[in-house]
């Protein structure tokens, strides 16, 4: 109960104090909603906004967040450019870290049979 209270007055703190990229957030085990926030604030986003939908992107801890659609951040006076934003709803494969400097990684699976496969 301590940490959903705490989790409620950092998102309404850092509400108030900067322009948010995401809509929500469901903590899991090792990244604390500080990095979260921060992480995804400074992230750039483009090609990631849906027009109506959230995008979804899941951590390695088991963290969720879901970016907001282009029409919430446009209620929130957020302007997105036009080629960031997908028409068609894309959803990610992909598990995503915060690496020690607060950046996003995206850890994409690689298919190893085919990478090393030749074609004659």
């Amino acid at each position: 109960m301590k940490i959903l209270l705490s989790s409620l007055f950092l998102l309404l703190f850092f509400k108030g104090n900067s322009q948010q990229n995401y809509s929500s957030i469901i903590l899991g085990n090792q990244y604390s909603i500080e990095q979260i926030i921060k992480a995804v604030n400074n992230a750039n986003w483009c090609g990631y906004i849906h027009e109506f939908e959230n995008y979804k992107i899941v951590f390695d801890d088991g963290a969720e967040v879901l970016l907001k659609s282009q029409k919430q951040a446009l209620n929130d006076g957020i302007n997105l450019k036009g080629n960031c934003i997908q028409s068609v709803k894309v959803a990610s494969k992909h598990v995503y870290s915060i690496a020690k400097n607060g950046i996003i990684v995206i850890r994409a699976e690689r298919d190893l049979k085919k990478a090393n496969s030749f074609k004659q």
